[in-house]
């Protein structure tokens, strides 16, 4: 019965279960920082991408009672919401945008802000159209304009 013991204490056996169990433990960390703050990161530049052609596509839809204005409403608040989600989902964002070059998270609420007043914007005719807002969401979000 000693021997079986001695056995399982053999410095080979205790080496090959730490590098397991350290394998595993890496493993698991590693999933996790890719799960939650790498994905996000990478949603969050995919959906400052859309935004950024959709703000100038719709640039010139934005005024009057057309289909095209009712459908860009639309999709600036849906990309507000968006962008809130992210920012929600994406584990110590106020540490790690820096990194990776992002907006603070204070600038991506404000261009949230921006986006839902692009959504709210009124139907009726307006031939100056004030390009503020535009300028701003795109201030707000880093987009080289």
């Amino acid at each position: 019965m000693s021997d079986s013991c001695n056995s399982l204490l053999d410095p080979t056996i205790i080496a090959a279960v730490i590098t397991v169990a350290g394998a595993v433990v890496t493993l698991l960390v590693g999933q996790m920082v890719i799960r939650f703050v790498l994905e996000p990161i990478i949603e969050l530049r995919r959906e400052i991408g859309l935004i950024a052609g959709n703000v100038d596509f719709y640039a010139n839809q934005m005024t009057g009672d057309s289909q095209k204005g009712d459908e860009a409403r639309e999709v600036f608040r849906k990309h507000a919401c968006r962008l809130r989600e992210i920012l929600n989902i994406t584990v110590c964002y106020d540490l790690i945008h820096g990194i990776w070059k992002m907006p603070s998270k204070k600038s991506v609420i404000r261009a949230s802000m921006e986006l839902i007043g692009h959504s709210n914007y009124p139907k009726k005719p307006n031939y100056d159209y004030d390009r503020r807002r535009d300028d701003n969401i795109k201030k707000f979000l880093n987009i080289d304009t």
